[in-house]
């Protein structure tokens, strides 16, 4: 019988999809179900194969600038913080720690192929989720400061290659007082309530068999529908009240009309219709 207990792990992407009012509900992941299937599971790579091979192309280009500039640059530096005295760790991998002299420099890449994201890239507004994630990497770290860099990649049909076709780029600091800044200016959330998200992610992660997370809400700015898009939408649709059902479905997961919402982030030629 295959064992569904979630492994006691929280990655810090999931930073920005924590319980409160700030519930960043504008796209798939936005939910503690999401994040506690995924843990379970890891279904993701398995219909959206696409989400890591930006991944990958963000990271290798930002690394080849890097090593250009002659940077004193580590990849992939992994580090956990326990949770709940240890029950739950917070684990996760940085994609460059910059070391200069005494100073700590963490920088993250973000990639996306979704003309969704593409308008929040274009007007230079921060992604809730990547702010907490890079803000969790500088406190692990003890780094004063670090930046996100998203990248819009469009698809060019006549090289069949992904180029870069718009970017943002936002300088992240973790005051002494706990706030939060962005580009010098302060965050909707600081070190504290990341804290407290943490704690009520790892919570519902011990008590998986008895909670099972409720679905995420609708904030300002974001989807009319927050779960619109995601691939587990059905299995929520269908009323289960279980966690332990709820974990056996997602294991069996084939989504249909969900499954064709992921594919809006496969590239494709943009151009007139015809």
């Amino acid at each position: 019988m295959t064992d569904f207990t979630p492994k006691m792990r929280l990655s810090p992407s999931s930073a920005g999809f924590m319980a409160g009012p700030l519930v960043d509900a504008d796209g798939n992941g936005s939910c503690h179900r999401y994040v506690l299937a995924n843990r379970v599971t890891g279904f993701r790579d398995r219909i959206d194969p696409l989400y890591g091979h930006i991944g990958g192309i963000n990271e290798a280009r930002q690394s080849a600038i890097l090593e250009a500039a002659n940077a004193p640059v580590r990849r992939e530096v992994p580090f956990e913080v326990p949770l709940l005295g240890g029950e739950v760790k917070i684990e996760g991998r940085a994609d460059f720690v910059i070391q200069d002299g005494p100073d700590t420099f963490v920088l993250e890449t973000k990639g996306s192929v979704s003309t969704n994201q593409l308008k929040k890239i274009q007007a230079q507004e921060p992604k809730q989720s990547h702010i907490a994630q890079l803000a969790t990497y500088l406190m692990a770290f003890k780094a004063p400061i670090g930046r996100v860099i998203w990248t819009f990649w469009e698809w060019n049909p006549t090289f069949t290659a992904l180029e870069v076709a718009a970017e943002a780029d936002f300088e992240v600091a973790v005051k002494d007082d706990g706030r939060i800044t962005v580009n010098n200016q302060p965050y909707k959330f600081s070190a504290k309530d990341l804290s407290k998200w943490y704690t009520v992610a790892a919570d519902y992660l011990v008590n998986w068999q008895t909670k099972l997370p409720p679905r995420p809400r609708r904030v300002e700015g974001s989807w009319t529908d927050p779960c619109k898009f995601c691939p587990l939408k059905h299995i929520c649709d269908s009323g289960v009240k279980e966690p332990t059902a709820f974990y056996l479905q997602v294991s069996e997961v084939t989504p249909s009309e969900p499954r064709e919402a992921t594919i809006r982030s496969t590239p494709q030629p943009r151009g007139k219709k015809k």
